[in-house]
């Protein structure tokens, strides 16, 4: 944990260090002295903090070495921080009296830095804040030129590392036997399989899988098989491929070749590359290892298949892995199937001892086996986690993942919300523009769930959200790591809430509870959570917490804030969500350096203060309500102009009145060139409003993610629709429409959901994009006017509580291209079909046995589950070749 907070704060001031300086924008003369001992000081203590963590867990002198350590490194973050902050803020109001272009002010790149500020800054009292900053470095480094001088008793071992990249881990067959642990006897099965043939299985190729849950040894299990001896001497080669997702059967192909030949094969074409696959296995006995399948596709997979098959020698054998048995049994034969079992109590604890302990720590493996042994009971009998809780995980995930310690236990965690706090927080690299930050917190999330600390995941199409939990063990493991950073506490005794070094803290007052925020003197404190409390009575609630970087006052009964708020200079992250009482912000919100404010739900919330305009840093709102034209004290759509990082906007109020139209033609949305994901929330008004604002909003053609609730207007097609060539998903919920747009002319839509569109009676022709003229047909597709593929990208499909539709007819009756649907290829890539609470459904399209849908899935649609029964429905024929088909 020390080692990623030292790690990030060391790559910030080495970025600042190696900037190109003006002479007349340095530090007091001297502190630049001071700065080089600091990066010295800082790559000294780097270079043996692994060791050091290592033995944290039993020395409790190193422990405290430690504690200091990362106190002093939080505080010199604090510092970079506030003095950045001090710098933009100085731009910030810059741009408001118009000194400066704001368009080129906003647009250069802003350093992180009390060292080297990357704008001048006329108005920020330059050499109070130079002595004050230039105190600050003297003090801090004097701490940390004694905590770098006392790490020589400690004898630490040096360590030099590179720099990790979050991944899914890509396996090999390599393995240590001697640090395996149980599956004896699931290895001789396994063994046996492979080398004893009898009867008809003699000659032909066997498949055999291994399924179990993520974690749970399966491809240590294959590695052992694999590097047998009696194994080796059997099989005339052997080749391991690591599949993963997706199942690409070219990269398998090239894999198998690449290790055969030694050489990698330069084809493309997949048939070139089974035939040189072919010669290189003719008549040898074969056994493929394909480890970590998570997908089956017959189309991809047979191919592979009968070139093995029909071409390798006779006692070839494949053996898999995967988490699922369903691929196992469509893959592999059910006979030869493996179902691998949890480890031990005993092999647990076996297991995390010898990742934990070397061997010359023997002897205080004894001293810390009872917690151990407690540790290792709650891996629940993953070989996996016992590992994982043993060793240390990448530099991102040191500090992300204790931070979800913050979450009660069983509290279902939003997966946005919990990467735009590690952004606020600092976690990701601070060198990298608000988009990568998204995708390196994105990935650092995805990892986890790989390594199954989140589990449970759930997905809320109408509240745009996935969900997750953390296992109990995860949760007591990430809480074990953050020791007395992270602070759960139930309010009982206000004096016991915090200790001294407590950096997150969620306070949980009880529902029902009529209590003010009480005053927290807590000046190290970088997150609270607070939830039902009903007030921020006092001025000086926040003068005490001046270091927080989120605040999270969601559900609670709150009225106003503080006007005092904007002292918070380090804050980031302001979640206001779901306060039922809130009815205004104040203005001095705008003085805030905000990435992300959340006002979602906050029903009773007019409008936003005129001040958020100059929040030109935020990369997230929602929500932006809409307010009337007349209010001088709002922000509106027109006033967005420098909010130049908008990732994500979500828009509440549109259309409510006639002004609107006017409001929504001064929005800057054509200029968020950065902007991904767009919501737009419709009020209850006349079509022609609604019509005239949606035409007016013009979003830039980067959109990736676009929902539309609400609307009124006869169909969502608006003329910019159609120049959204990079957007994936699209959702459409509780609209009036009465047709559904030419959603099929979509080049990249991957994902849609159509929801609560109660007037829709037929989905037709229009929808695929195909236009009927005297009977005739024509495509008219953005990225190709010639193309005749309908939404060629689209792999999921949900319609939801369409109350009134009936049919979906792909062309109309009497059309000369009626039965020449082969000259049209008709989502292609269609993975998942989803029909819930479509009561009146009776009729599905012609052309769904020519997509290769993997999964349909039919919810209190009643009509049409009667003519999807099993060999008696009208609908069968077109169904029944769907491999997984789920009828409630």
């Amino acid at each position: 944990m020390v080692d990623a907070v030292v790690s990030a704060l060391l790559d910030q001031l080495l970025s600042i260090i190696r900037q190109q300086v003006e002479p007349d924008i340095r530090l007091v003369m001297g502190v630049e002295n001071e700065v080089t001992n600091l990066e010295t000081n800082l790559q000294a203590v780097r270079a043996v903090l692994v060791d050091a963590e290592k033995r944290q867990l039993r020395e409790e002198e190193v422990r405290r070495w430690l504690d200091e350590l990362k106190d002093v490194s939080y505080e010199i973050d604090d510092a970079l921080d506030e003095w950045s902050t001090a710098i933009l803020k100085s731009n910030i109001e810059r741009q408001a009296k118009g000194v400066q272009n704001s368009r080129s002010i906003t647009k250069k790149k802003v350093c992180l830095s009390f060292l080297f500020p990357c704008f001048p800054y006329s108005q920020v009292s330059q050499l109070g804040y130079r002595l004050d900053i230039a105190h600050k470095i003297k003090t801090l480094n004097g701490r940390l030129d004694d905590i770098a001088i006392r790490k020589d008793r400690y004898n630490f071992n040096t360590t030099t590392r590179a720099i990790n990249e979050l991944e899914r881990p890509r396996t090999t067959s390599i393995v240590d036997v001697s640090k395996v642990l149980g599956r004896d006897k699931e290895k001789e099965n396994l063994i046996s399989k492979l080398l004893c043939a009898s009867g008809e299985e003699k000659d032909l190729l066997v498949i055999i899988p291994i399924v179990g849950m993520g974690g749970i040894g399966k491809t240590t299990l294959a590695q052992l098989v694999y590097n047998n001896n009696e194994v080796k001497a059997h099989f005339d080669k052997r080749i391991w491929v690591c599949v993963s997702d997706p199942f690409d059967e070219a990269k398998i192909a090239k894999t198998i070749i690449e290790q055969l030949s030694g050489k990698e094969p330069k084809l493309v074409d997949l048939e070139a590359l089974l035939q040189t696959l072919i010669e290189s296995i003719s008549n040898k006995k074969v056994l493929l290892v394909l480890d970590d399948v998570w997908t089956y596709d017959h189309h991809k997979w047979e191919p592979l298949k009968q070139a093995l098959q029909l071409y390798g020698g006779s006692g070839s054998r494949i053996l898999l892995t995967t988490r699922k048995k369903e691929v196992a049994l469509r893959m592999g034969e059910p006979d030869h199937l493996t179902e691998l079992e949890k480890l031990s109590e005993e092999e647990c604890w076996l297991l995390f001892s010898q990742v934990a302990f070397s061997r010359k720590d023997k002897l205080k493996e004894k001293e810390f086996e009872e917690i151990g042994r407690k540790i290792a009971a709650k891996c629940a009998g993953l070989p996996l986690a016992a590992k994982t809780l043993g060793v240390t995980c990448t530099s991102k995930l040191k500090r992300c993942f204790p931070y979800c310690a913050i979450f009660p236990k069983d509290t279902l965690i939003d997966r946005d919300h919990l990467i735009q706090q590690w952004i606020s927080q600092g976690f990701l690299d601070l060198k990298k523009d608000i988009a990568e930050k998204e995708m390196a917190a994105l990935k650092c999330f995805e990892s986890l769930a790989m390594r199954s600390f989140l589990q449970d995941f759930e997905n809320d199409i109408e509240w745009n959200a996935v969900r997750c939990k953390m296992h109990d063990i995860v949760h007591d493991f990430a809480q074990f790591l953050s020791r007395n950073e992270s602070s759960i506490t139930r309010i009982e005794n206000i004096q016991q809430l915090y200790g001294r070094r407590t950096r997150h803290l969620n306070l949980l007052f009880p529902s029902e509870a009529n209590e003010s925020l009480p005053i927290l003197k807590a000046k190290y404190l970088r997150t609270l959570v607070v939830s039902n409390i009903a007030a921020i009575n006092s001025s000086d609630q926040f003068m005490h917490v001046k270091c927080l970087r989120t605040l999270n006052l969601s559900r609670c009964f709150i009225k106003e804030l503080p006007q005092n708020i904007d002292e918070l200079v380090h804050l980031r992250y302001l979640d206001l969500s779901h306060n039922l009482e809130l009815k205004d912000l104040p203005n001095t919100v705008g003085n805030l350096f905000l990435r992300q404010l959340y006002t979602f739900a906050s029903y009773r919330l007019r409008w936003l203060p005129k001040g958020i305009s100059r929040l030109s840093s935020l990369g997230m709102i929602k929500e932006f309500r809409v307010p009337n034209s007349n209010n001088n004290e709002a922000c509106k759509l027109g006033d967005l102009w420098n909010l130049d990082n908008l990732l994500q906007l979500y828009i509440r109020g549109l259309g409510d009145a006639e002004e609107h139209v006017e409001d929504a033609k001064q929005a800057p949305l054509k200029n968020k060139k950065g902007l991904l994901n767009l919501t737009l929330y419709f009020s209850s008004s006349s079509r022609k409003i609604h019509e005239d604002v949606l035409e007016a909003l013009d979003p830039h053609p980067n959109l990736e993610s676009l929902r539309i609730a609400f609307f009124e207007g006869f169909t969502v097609s608006p003329s910019w629709l159609m120049s959204l060539t990079t957007l994936k998903r699209l959702a459409m919920l509780d609209c009036s429409c009465e047709v559904l747009p030419p959603l099929g002319r979509l080049p990249s839509l991957e994902t849609l959901d159509i929801l609560a569109l109660e007037k829709v009676e037929k989905v037709g022709s229009e929808f695929l994009g195909i236009q009927v003229d005297d009977n005739h047909l024509f495509i008219n597709s953005p990225s190709s006017p010639s193309s005749n593929t309908l939404f060629p990208k689209l792999k999921k499909l949900r319609f939801e509580r369409m109350d009134a539709l009936q049919q979906w007819v792909s062309i109309p009756r009497g059309c000369k291209s009626e039965n020449r649907h082969l000259s049209y290829r008709i989502m292609p890539c269609l993975q998942s079909l989803e029909f819930v609470s479509c009561i009146g459904l009776e009729e599905l399209p012609d052309f769904l046995p020519r997509t290769p849908l993997q999964n349909l899935i039919i919810e209190c649609s009643w009509v049409l589950e009667e003519c999807c029964q099993k060999g008696r429905g009208k609908e069968w024929p077109k169904i029944f070749l769907i491999p997984n088909i789920q009828i409630s």
